[in-house]
């Protein structure tokens, strides 16, 4: 059985369609999996889908259907949802010492990466699924098996 943290990168192809969406809708149809996501999840990926509005790529109805979809599986708990403790700020400082001054890390890939090493730690996840390549590269860095959706048929 898998279990599988999504960064938001890769969840919000679940919500629109995109390059890599067939990779996740596939991810989700096996019904032995399981499937994780961080607090801060829910948040950044309610607004990636509102940034897309701004950005043109998605209309304000199309934005309300995956808002709605994405809440109603948050709602019938297709997924475990983890919050934040004080431990993983305190390891995202750490990841961020080490590798932003040297390339892109940023503050909520620290965040949602530190909370995911933790999950590995526990066994609670084996595969941290991420479509933004600088974060998987860190990822990577940090030991954990990642699966990018861009990155595969």
């Amino acid at each position: 059985m898998a279990q599988y943290f999504f960064d938001t990168s890769a969840l919000v192809k679940r919500y629109r369609a995109e390059q890599g969406t067939d990779v996740v809708d596939r991810l989700f149809a096996d019904a032995g999996s399981t499937f994780v996501i961080s607090r801060l999840g829910i948040v950044e990926t309610v607004s990636a889908l509102a940034l897309k509005v701004r950005a043109g790529e998605l209309s304000l109805d199309d934005y309300a259907v995956s808002r709605k979809k994405f809440l109603g599986e948050i709602g019938r708990t297709n997924f475990s949802i983890v919050r934040l403790l004080v431990a993983h700020c305190r390891n995202a400082e750490r990841l961020i010492d080490r590798y932003s001054p040297s390339q892109r890390f940023r503050t909520l890939d620290a965040l949602q990466l530190s909370t995911a090493s933790d999950l590995r730690q526990q066994g609670r996840i084996d595969t941290f699924v991420c479509a933004d390549e600088p974060l998987c590269e860190v990822a990577s860095q940090e030991g954990l098996a990642v699966l990018n959706p861009l990155a595969l048929p």
